[in-house]
C-alpha cells in the first residue's frame, strides 16, 4: 500500500475524523502482519482498506503486483481466500 489516507465525516456537525493519513507499507508473499495501535488509532480500517472492503480516500493497494484499489467485489473474491482480520477482544 503507498500513501494511503482514510477520513469518515463527523456526524451532527463534529468534525471529519481522520482515520489512516498516508500509510505505506509492504508485506512480502509469505509474510504475516500485526497491526498494533491504541484504540481508535485506525488500525481496523487500515485492515479494511486491504482487502478491499473499504475504499481508501488517497493511495493505493497493489497484491501481488495486481492493483486491486478500485476493484468490484467479484475481483476481489480470490485474493480474499488468503487474507483475514483477525480481531482481539481488548476485554480479555
Amino acid at each position: 500500500m503507498e500513501h494511503v489516507s482514510k477520513r469518515f465525516a463527523g456526524r451532527r456537525g463534529a468534525p471529519d475524523v481522520l482515520a489512516v493519513d498516508d500509510v505505506s507499507l509492504t508485506v512480502e508473499r509469505g509474510q504475516t502482519l500485526g497491526i498494533v495501535g491504541e484504540s481508535g488509532s485506525g488500525k481496523s480500517t487500515l485492515a479494511r482498506i486491504m482487502l478491499g472492503l473499504i475504499e481508501a480516500d488517497a493511495g493505493s493497494v497493489n497484491l501481488l503486483g495486481r492493483r486491486i484499489t478500485g476493484a468490484t467485489r467479484k475481483e476481489l473474491r480470490p485474493w480474499r481466500a488468503d487474507m483475514q482480520i483477525i480481531v482481539q477482544n481488548a476485554s480479555e
